[in-house]
């Protein structure tokens, strides 16, 4: 069902430590969109060395079944000093999700922002019961240049939800909390929608 169909777990073996389990979003047939962290992490060993990508899962079910990555990348500003606004990351799957929802971007100015009522939607990493998808509402406080903070309820491993509008057009991307506990998202700009769309063409 739209646009839960458009939303993927994104699970991520790293060098070091346990699995972890993030969020993604569909921008194209085969091109997920996601936080850098869940790609690229020197905490955790750097580069991921294992990606699977569930679309619409739901705890034991995957409705649309499992996908690979054919590329990985991060923005440069995330790979070179982990800046919190430019933490996205991009992955171009190994075939097309069938029957799934593509999501819309927009770069919103600060008027049009400003308490504009959001969604986030995604995968907790230790949700119960597991592997299940979760939506949580707000509206957005304070908008910044390159980063977000809204009242939807702290949900740091949503990492990687789209944060959209009533249309259902992606505005941000969940990236963590601030230490109160309100949630920041990556925000939008034309530059960073213009690097997504130049990935739909590799």
């Amino acid at each position: 069902m739209r646009p839960y169909n458009g939303i993927v777990q994104v699970r991520t073996i790293w060098p070091w430590g346990p699995a972890t389990y993030g969020t993604g979003f569909l921008y194209g047939n085969r091109h997920v969109a996601t936080v850098g962290h869940a790609l690229f992490d020197l905490d955790r060993g750097g580069w991921a060395s294992w990606v699977q990508i569930f679309p619409a899962r739901n705890g034991s079910i995957s409705p649309l079944g499992g996908f690979f990555p054919l590329n990985l990348s991060v923005h440069g500003n995330w790979f070179q000093s982990r800046t919190q606004g430019y933490d996205i990351g991009f992955i171009i799957l190994n075939d097309n999700v069938p029957s799934a929802s593509i999501f819309s971007m927009m770069a919103a100015n600060d008027a049009a922002l400003q308490g504009m009522s959001v969604t986030a939607t995604g995968y907790y990493n230790n949700a119960h019961p597991q592997h299940t998808m979760w939506r949580r509402h707000g509206s957005i406080r304070t908008p910044l240049q390159n980063v977000f903070v809204s009242t939807y309820s702290r949900a740091g491993s949503l990492s990687g939800a789209p944060v959209y509008d009533q249309f259902g057009r992606v505005v941000g991307i969940h990236t963590g909390h601030t230490p109160s506990g309100e949630s920041v998202a990556v925000r939008l700009t034309w530059n960073k929608i213009e690097m997504f769309s130049s990935t739909l063409f590799w």
